[in-house]
């Protein structure tokens, strides 16, 4: 017989199992709702890593090659003035005369030096178009640092031998292309003089550290570095083969000298770019280094050279001659004159 107390038991029987059900289905859902959001949240994590790091790779690349391609341009507001000269020619010298003029911030070879491997990858390995941008923005970098906290309207000087060799493109297209006041002015020493010096110091000496660092033979230039200029060891014997390198050296220079030259009465150089030649004899005399200053359009110091023609150390180096032996002189003037090298002045522009 059934009791009446069993239909409500029964009854709570399924409710309570109901309530069982129902609660297993909310920690399901619950737990299923974590699950998916904790795969969204990786997704969208995953997904702003992505872009991100996207977003980075685009920048790198666009920055990346316009630094490569980029050409620095160079501070308005100063003017330029660059020395070419085969080394052993008065470069120093002159250093201290701009130095003798208001305004004027004169350098010999300051850093940069652009000589060691920057010499021998643009002339030895001839990758002067490829090392461009690099040699360009280290140089332009140099002359920045160099003028700071100097007021507008400085001019700047660097007097250093190595502009003809490693950085003259820099200065033409990276200075005066933009129109910046650019003057290149060609130092001239008597070559006899020129190579005694270079000789006495031991250029071309195989225990000599300057070859294709500093200087270079003409036979190590890559062909698309020359100048046409080989070095004459016909009727010569081994004992002045070194004397015939430092001679092809300076004809090479020679070369290059005359090349600007050209360039500048041609019209093919940028319109900003005067040049200029000055014999180093004829920097002899208080009134002639203020001449030539002056032509540069250059005020003069007139405390400062006096006090540079009293120095004693500038008069012995205007003075000095780098003695050869009488054998090795009449060798070399030999060897001058097959390149048409001679003692004679140049005439100035």
């Amino acid at each position: 017989m059934r009791k009446d107390g069993e239909p409500q038991a029964s009854f709570r029987r399924l409710e309570t199992d109901g309530r069982k059900v129902e609660t297993r289905r909310r920690v399901a859902n619950k737990h299923k709702r974590r699950q998916l959001g904790g795969v969204g949240l990786k997704a969208w994590v995953v997904g702003l890593v992505g872009v991100v790091a996207l977003g980075v790779l685009l920048l790198t690349l666009v920055f990346g090659s316009r630094r490569g391609n980029r050409i620095p341009v160079f501070p308005h507001g100063h003017r330029y003035i660059f020395v070419a000269s085969p080394g052993r020619a008065g470069s120093g010298f002159l250093r201290n005369v701009f130095g003798c003029a208001k305004g004027v911030l004169s350098r010999h070879e300051p850093a940069p030096k652009m000589n060691g491997h920057v010499l021998e990858e643009v002339l030895i390995r001839g990758r002067r178009q490829e090392s461009f941008p690099r040699r360009s923005e280290e140089k332009l970098k140099g002359i920045s640092e160099d003028l700071l906290g100097y007021p507008m309207g400085t001019v700047y000087v660097e007097t250093s031998h190595m502009m003809i060799k490693t950085f003259l493109d820099v200065v033409l297209d990276s200075i005066a292309a933009e129109g910046v006041q650019v003057d290149i002015v060609i130092l001239h020493r008597d070559p006899l003089e020129a190579i005694r010096s270079q000789s006495r110091l031991g250029w071309f000496h195989s225990s000599h550290s300057g070859r294709n660092s500093w200087y270079f033979s003409v036979s190590d230039l890559h062909h698309t570095e020359r100048m046409g200029i080989s070095i004459r060891k016909d009727a010569l014997s081994t004992k002045y083969s070194r004397l015939a390198e430092v001679v092809a050296y300076n004809a090479d220079h020679e070369r290059r000298v005359q090349s600007i030259i050209g360039k500048g009465e041609s019209g093919f150089l940028p319109p900003s770019v005067k040049v200029s030649q000055v014999n180093l004899e004829d920097l002899n005399k208080i009134s002639a280094v203020g001449a030539f200053l002056e032509s540069l359009n250059l005020e003069v110091d007139d405390a400062k050279l006096a006090i540079l023609f009293s120095m004693d150390k500038n008069s012995r180096d205007r003075k000095k001659k780098d003695m050869l032996s009488q054998a090795e002189d009449s060798v070399l003037a030999s060897i001058l004159d097959s390149y048409s090298l001679t003692s004679r002045k140049r005439k100035t522009l």
